[in-house]
This record gives C-alpha cells, structure tokens and sequence, in this order.
C-alpha cells in the first residue's frame, strides 16, 4: 500500500526541515511519497525544496539504523497575500497517489512509527486522528527546537470512546483514504471548502462533511506527533490568528446553512 504523506506549511522552513529529517527516521520499510504544499512562503522555503536530496536522508536515516526511504513532490500555491490553509491541502490531495493519507502540519515532528501506526489500522470507512504530545524525553535531543508544553491528553479525551464531537477534529495529525479526502464541498472544491482563508474552521467544516457522509472517526493513540511552539515558527501573532478564526467562524455557519 503507498502512502501519501501531506505537510502544508508557510514560512517555516526550518522547521519544516526538521519535519523532512524526521522522515526519514521512520520504521517503515516501503517507499512512500511525501507532498509538501507551500502556502505562498517569502522566507526561502521554495529554495529549500528545491535543493532537498531526500536520498541523502535515506544515507543518514541507515546509519542510524532506519530504511524509511520517501521521494518528496512540492508545489507552491502563490498566495503570498494571505494564508489559504485549504487551498494547500487540497492541492496535496489533489496530487497524492497513494491509497492512505496522512496529513501533518509543517511546525511538527512525527513519531518514529507514525506511518506504521497509521497503516496498520487502516480502514476505508475511518477517519484516524493521532495523539499530540509534549513530551520532550521522547525527541531527540539533536532537535534545538521549542516544544509547546501543556496541551496534552485533556483535549483529546472524548475521543476515547470512540465517540465524534463538533470541533474535536484537526488537520494536524490524521489519516483517511486518499478517495475520501476528496470529498467535494460546498463550493465545489475537491476536499476542503476554499471559501476559508486564515486560521481556523476550515477543519471543522470538512470533518463535518465526512461525518454526515457515513463515515466513523476512531482515535488511535499511537499515532503520535510532538508539536513545535508556534510563536517560535512563524511571525504570525495570537490576535490575527484568533481575528482571523472569527471571520472563518461567521463563515462556517454560513456555509452550514446552505
């Protein structure tokens, strides 16, 4: 099975390298494809990408014991003006070929057995959501990068029993089938629904969608990622994002009316 793995990401180059390095750590022994969607990104990240030698990190991965070996598809949006999170990812799932899709944002590190984690309890008819940590014991300690602290399981207890809550879903750490991100919205887009722009809802919106498609979300506690502090990775501030989120907010109940 070939799996598609999405990263979208705007302006965090380091990071997302960091990202990319990590891949090339996972215990995963079949080649997979990694699509990262650059949102109109002014801070070098295109060049970046373009100079990426995933199988240098195939070497690396090897002398520390790994045999994760991915090929790396990019493809740059052009909004430079605004941040179009939906426009990025479904830009990956437009070009994803695989048959699983796990979508992971751009200022996180995958576990070590994220893929596997992924892979082995895949189902059609599931929508996976994985685990956030903060643990810092578990990173290496080669990674200089700030981990958020705080936001641990308390978030994600609901999900636990299995049971589906209004915007308990996120973008950041999931997996579907690749035919059923492509669901169509509202707006007619393939995947998520373009109409949303900054931060927020857009998630929300589409996890909707799928919910009352038919299809079940289940939690799966070993699919882990450790997410980066944000201030530390992108210049963007707390008030924009949440002035932004307002605006998605009006938007997404609009959208529900249709």
């Amino acid at each position: 099975m070939l799996v598609s793995y999405i990263i979208t990401s705007w302006n965090r180059r380091d990071t997302l390298q960091w990202h990319l390095r990590r891949l090339s750590m996972q215990i995963w022994d079949k080649p997979f494809e990694v699509i990262v969607c650059v949102d109109g990104s002014t801070d070098g990240t295109q060049k970046m990408l373009r100079y990426w030698d995933a199988s240098e990190q195939f070497i690396r991965g090897q002398r520390r014991g790994y045999n994760a070996k991915y090929f790396l598809k990019w493809y740059d949006t052009g909004n430079v003006d605004r941040a179009t999170p939906a426009v990025a990812r479904n830009c990956g799932i437009r070009h994803a070929s695989g048959e699983l899709l796990i979508m992971v944002d751009d200022d996180c590190l995958p576990n070590n057995n994220l893929i596997a984690a992924y892979a082995s309890k895949f189902n059609p008819k599931e929508i996976q959501v994985g685990y956030r940590s903060s643990q810092r014991s578990y990173l290496d300690k080669e990674i200089p990068v700030p981990i958020e602290e705080g936001k641990m399981t308390q978030y994600y207890q609901d999900w636990t029993g299995g049971t589906f809550r209004k915007g308990h879903f996120t973008t950041g750490n999931c997996a579907m089938a690749t035919e059923v991100a492509r669901i169509k919205a509202k707006d007619g887009s393939i995947g998520f629904d373009e109409r949303f722009s900054g931060y927020g809802f857009e998630d929300v919106e589409f996890a909707n969608r799928l919910y009352e498609a038919g299809y079940k979300f289940v939690w799966n506690k070993d699919a882990v990622i450790w997410h980066m502090n944000p201030s530390a990775t992108n210049q963007r501030t707390k008030e924009q994002k949440m002035a932004e989120r307002e605006i998605n907010r009006v938007l997404y109940d609009k959208i529900r009316k249709e």
